[in-house]
């Protein structure tokens, strides 16, 4: 029965993950949309209905269920002296993603001008974001956006269980006075990696700076490039209450398209970071696609 079973997982995905592995097991995940014939979603799996091969080894699938978790946001807002004169135009940008992001996310609020500060630490309450929102004002200094994001992820994000890890940055392109050091950001991109957390930015443009010689700027494009997610920079604020408010109902439209899609998490001997995982289930004229992350479409 089980030889007839491999046999019928004739369609299976594959997809390369640059995770680092150590000697020893590891485990790791992925996400896998499964459809029938017909091309509809199917439902019904459990862990036993999937095979992981990663390399030339087999792994251990220990979870598999459809990710249908809620969304854990961390809405970190720049209240630098470069964004002073932005700061009407953010707060607006705030209320329009505040407005449009699916009640069931947990949102924490944090301002980063001369230091990480907690406005709201995770809650459902829109009422209490709103008005915080509403009373945002500059705290002058230089951004401290590295410093925020590594504290949002160990206080907040990286143990919260059943829940989707995001981050969303509002920043400008000015000096970043973090202390956060290299390894520690490394360390940082590693984790939210492996906890397939997702990370979206905006930055405002300065006309006399250049963007791309600021760790903020580097930071964003990093992290969203890294997690799937998207930077934006924008030349004028006045676009932040569209641009936020389209982010939040495409982070509530892959909310819906994660909803039919497995969260299956398995460990591996492999010790190839570059080795090839593919993912084969239990179901007759079945189709897989992969990915590494809750990745936008």
């Amino acid at each position: 029965m089980q030889q007839c079973l491999r046999i019928l997982a004739l369609v299976s995905g594959s997809l390369v993950m640059a995770v680092g592995l150590s000697a020893q097991s590891r485990q790791l995940k992925v996400f896998v949309a499964v459809t029938d014939r017909a091309g509809n979603p199917v439902l019904d799996l459990d862990a036993g209905g999937f095979e992981v091969t990663v390399g030339d080894a087999k792994g251990k699938v220990v979870r598999a269920s459809l990710a249908t978790e809620p969304m854990r946001i961390a809405l970190l807002v720049d209240t630098s002296e470069e964004a002073k004169a932005s700061l009407n135009h953010i707060r607006n940008g705030l209320q329009a993603f505040l407005d449009a992001i699916p009640p069931q996310d947990e949102i924490l609020l944090m301002s980063t001008g001369g230091q990480g500060r907690v406005r709201v630490p995770p809650t459902l309450d829109r009422r209490r974001l709103k008005s915080t929102v509403e009373g945002l004002f500059g705290d002058g200094g230089a951004n401290a956006l590295l410093d925020a994001l590594l504290e949002s992820w160990s206080r907040y994000l990286r143990n919260a269980e059943d829940r989707w890890p995001v981050f969303v940055t509002l920043t400008t392109d000015g000096p970043d006075n973090s202390g956060a050091r290299e390894n520690e950001l490394e360390a940082f991109i590693r984790d939210i990696q492996r906890a397939a957390a997702t990370a979206h930015a905006f930055t405002l443009s300065s006309p006399t700076q250049t963007p791309r010689n600021t760790r903020a700027f580097l930071a964003s494009e990093t992290l969203t490039r890294y997690t799937g997610g998207q930077h934006e920079v924008l030349a004028a604020s006045t676009a932040l209450p569209g641009r936020m408010k389209a982010l939040a109902e495409q982070l509530a439209a892959d909310q819906r398209r994660m909803s039919t899609q497995y969260e299956v998490d398995f460990i591996t001997q492999s010790k190839d970071p570059q080795a090839r995982i593919m993912v084969s289930v239990r179901r007759e004229g079945a189709g897989v696609e992969l990915s590494a992350g809750r990745r936008m479409k």
